[in-house]
């Protein structure tokens, strides 16, 4: 729509995400390392820390209610996604954990968003260039959104050659079986590759039926 409408689409970051929340439950946790603590007390936490099942929840109910209190409405079909509207123009805004992507026909409303978003601790990127390994190329009649840095970082992850090629993405006759072959000794590094092939998917879906077959 961005593309279509000619609208610039700007970036946002949140500083420290998950430290901004306060906290609705009691949550308590050992005291840090290195401070005295001959009663063997421990920390209630007012506000949530990285690690917590709470954390991504409490933040993003903090951020629905500020967008809200601006006039923003939380769309029903995704809700992470945030429109004010009206007959003429449109804002739109798009969050993904702590990354925000801010766009629309209203420049005015654009600007006192950020403003205001700004003394919440959540900065200013300017035009979106790098997203969830997607990278943004402007023209002046369209949006590119290549994956070349993300999918050569990935192969050199996997300890792959960037010259070697292969005529398909998985073998047509592979059989991958559960109960065969030798064990990883970290599986935590397979999933994480596969993890991150499935980011791939949004603009080579050729390769969804081998990563979903890996997965």
């Amino acid at each position: 729509m961005a593309a279509t409408k000619s609208w610039t689409i700007y970036q946002l970051d949140v500083n420290n995400v998950f430290l901004h929340s306060e906290l609705d439950e009691e949550v308590y946790m050992p005291m840090p390392k290195g401070i005295p603590n001959t009663n063997n007390k421990v920390c209630r936490l007012k506000k949530s820390l990285y690690g917590l099942q709470q954390a991504s929840r409490q933040w993003f109910s903090k951020l629905k209610d500020t967008l809200i209190s601006l006039g923003y409405t939380q769309s029903k079909s995704d809700y992470s996604l945030f429109l004010n509207k009206t007959s003429i123009q449109i804002t739109i805004i798009a969050v993904y954990v702590d990354d925000i992507l801010l766009t629309g026909s209203n420049y005015k409303k654009i600007r006192h968003v950020k403003q205001h978003l700004n003394k919440k601790c959540i900065k200013d990127l300017g035009k979106l260039h790098y997203f969830l390994g997607l990278e943004v190329s402007h023209t002046t009649e369209s949006i590119l959104l290549p994956q070349q840095k993300f999918t050569k970082e990935l192969i050199q992850d996997c300890g792959f050659p960037l010259k070697q090629n292969a005529s398909t993405s998985l073998p047509l006759s592979y059989k991958l079986l559960l109960d065969e072959g030798t064990l990883l000794e970290d599986p935590t590094v397979y999933r994480t590759l596969v993890g991150k092939l499935n980011f791939l998917t949004h603009t080579r879906p050729d390769l969804s039926f081998s990563i979903r077959t890996l997965s």
